[in-house]
């Protein structure tokens, strides 16, 4: 009867360390050929056949022998070493290589199913490696087909989707102990318990649903206590050492021929064997715990007060981030900002955060009024300065003959520019303008416009010998300036001078008692011919008033004329550069004295 018994716990135990190698062992190669050494430590043709004999029972009167351990990377003392041996001595796991068991890799679902068919000492020799009576497509002819095809016959394991297996994956805590439940169920062990997962508060509401009724079952018999106080981490790696100590445990608690007298659980152990030693169960936990802001208060059955854990924040906030949710509570920290101590003007950035070292540019300055091509802008709110007027951007340039193109800003064109005579040449273009006074007065006279002006005023007073004072005014500018018009015939150049209503009056009295008053008035308007033109002699088309004065009118009117004629030859000599002079006669009056 012990020795079926024996044989079932080889089965179990088998599953189990096949949980454990996907948990926690490393994946394998799928195209492994098939004479190469399997990734769990044993040769391909491994397990044994079940008509091997059993290993011999000790005697109860010799001391168990203590194992050889070949492994460098397995101290003795360590809480896994005894699991790891154990698991070496019967052929259930090997090292990766003669000296190293490596306890803190990881192994695959493959690998699993491979330890778990040694474990339960299945004969593989009735399966081959012809995939398609298996419902997984992710599954290839390799290495462990046939201890898969026997752990899905027998209903151990029904893959990680409908049609997936999933060979390569790590397998997880929370997986081995599905792997190990599954395999007790079918083989008739007793799997009931009562306990819960309470005690496991950090951590335990994570099992994956399809996985709960395992991981009870397992915490309660003592194949797993967790990984740290009050936490199971149940999706994390299963390593080889923890594979190792389950199936050591599994064994022993399925094997056991102690009637168990347990203790009651304690606050953080769970019931101990008076007789054997053997744990199980979980613990009370305690009867208050902190959480991130506040501590505990005393526990009510060992006095213990726990200090406010403070929020487990895996990712920092940063200046433009916020922190990743505590994994308690769900507190974040919301991104700080920069901590930048010089803030940045018109022109220069900020200084480096402090922080980061990120700098804010320039701000640029900021105008009510914007420059144009011709007027400034309006002073910069922050910083007080200004843009100057940014003048005109013509892609083509005006020249001494042709505009400009319009202006990209504001569409102005800048007419022909002229030429600017200096010596006959055009300063810009270096075109000649003119070789002699008569080209050079005729150029003038083109480039200036038919009216001349020089805005100067000139007043002429006439005395005759009345008791009264008779004035002259006229306007040099409206005789000689605004009115000047020129024309050419053949190589000459002529003048008009046009007289626009000249016309002056007085009042007289001789005052010899006579009774002799009235007024005088003489009028005078046309043009002014240089080639009919005498000097001093200018007749008026009509004339009011005594006609003695007639002829003193038209003389003192000749007269003024005459003196017009002189400045406006001298303004002609100083506008047109003719320094050398010019006469009456170059300007055409051919009859002009």
């Amino acid at each position: 009867m012990k020795k079926k018994l024996l044989s079932l716990l080889t089965i179990i135990l088998a599953v189990f360390a096949v949980f454990v190698s996907i948990q926690g062992f490393a994946f394998a190669d799928e195209t492994s050929a098939p004479g190469e050494t399997d990734p769990t430590g044993a040769s391909s043709d491994y397990p044994q056949s079940p008509n091997d004999p059993d290993p011999a029972e000790p005697s109860a009167d010799d001391p168990p022998a203590e194992p050889e351990n070949p492994f460098e990377d397995v101290k003795n003392g360590k809480w896994y070493t005894k699991g790891v041996l154990y698991c070496y001595e019967n052929g259930y796991m090997s090292g990766i290589d003669g000296t190293h068991f490596d306890p803190n890799g990881t192994t695959t679902r493959a690998m699993f199913v491979q330890i778990l068919a040694k474990v339960a000492g299945a004969d593989l020799s009735g399966y081959d490696k012809d995939i398609s009576t298996l419902p997984f497509t992710d599954v290839k002819s390799a290495w462990y087909t046939k201890a898969l095809k026997w752990a899905y016959e027998n209903k151990f394991t029904g893959g990680t989707g409908a049609n997936t297996f999933t060979p390569n994956g790590k397998v997880t805590r929370e997986q081995v102990a599905t792997f190990l439940y599954t395999f007790a169920q079918k083989t008739g062990l007793d799997v009931s318990t009562k306990a819960t997962l309470n005690y496991f508060h950090k951590d335990g509401s994570t099992v994956s649903k399809y996985a709960v009724n395992a991981m009870v079952w397992a915490v309660d018999i003592g194949l797993i206590s967790g990984t740290a106080d009050e936490t199971l981490t149940p999706k994390g790696n299963c390593t080889r050492a923890q594979i190792s100590l389950m199936i050591k445990k599994f064994i022993e608690y399925y094997s056991s021929t102690c009637s168990h007298v347990w203790t009651k659980p304690t606050c953080t152990t769970g019931s101990v064997c008076e007789i054997c030693g053997y744990t199980k169960g979980t613990p009370y936990g305690h009867s208050s715990y902190a959480n991130c802001k506040n501590p505990s208060k005393a526990c009510i059955r060992c006095g213990r007060i726990e200090h406010a854990l403070g929020h487990d924040i895996r990712v920092a906030a940063t200046c433009t981030t916020d922190s990743s949710q505590c994994t308690r509570c769900g507190y974040y920290i919301k991104a700080f900002g920069h901590d930048i101590i010089k803030a940045p003007t018109c022109t220069d950035p900020s200084s480096p955060c402090v922080n980061c070292g990120y700098q804010d540019p320039p701000l640029g300055h900021k105008y009510v009024q914007e420059a144009t091509c011709t007027t400034r802008s309006s002073k910069c709110v922050r910083c007080g300065k200004f843009i100057p007027a940014l003048g005109h951007d013509y892609q083509i340039a005006a020249t001494c003959t042709t505009p400009s193109s319009k202006c990209t800003r504001c569409g102005n064109i800048e007419a022909a520019l002229g030429h600017d005579p200096v010596d006959g040449k055009c300063s810009r273009c270096g075109l000649v303008l003119y070789t002699n006074k008569t080209d050079q007065l005729r150029y003038f006279l083109k480039n200036t416009g038919t009216r001349l002006s020089d805005g100067s005023y000139m007043s002429v007073i006439y005395y005759q010998n009345f008791t009264i004072r008779l004035l002259l005014l006229p306007n040099r500018k409206d005789i000689t300036m605004d009115f000047v018009y020129y024309y050419e015939s053949g190589s000459s150049i002529f003048v008009k001078f046009y007289i626009p209503a000249l016309s002056t009056g007085y009042n007289y009295d001789f005052g010899n008692g006579d009774g002799m008053t009235g007024n005088s008035r003489a009028i005078a308007s046309g043009y002014l011919d240089g080639n009919t033109y005498k000097g001093g002699s200018v007749t008026f088309s009509s004339f009011s008033g005594g006609s003695s004065s007639r002829a003193s009118w038209q003389i003192t009117c000749g007269t003024q004329i005459d003196q017009g004629l002189k400045i406006f030859r001298q303004t002609i000599s100083g506008s047109a550069n003719m320094t050398g002079g010019i006469t009456m006669a170059d300007m055409g009056f051919k009859h002009y004295s």
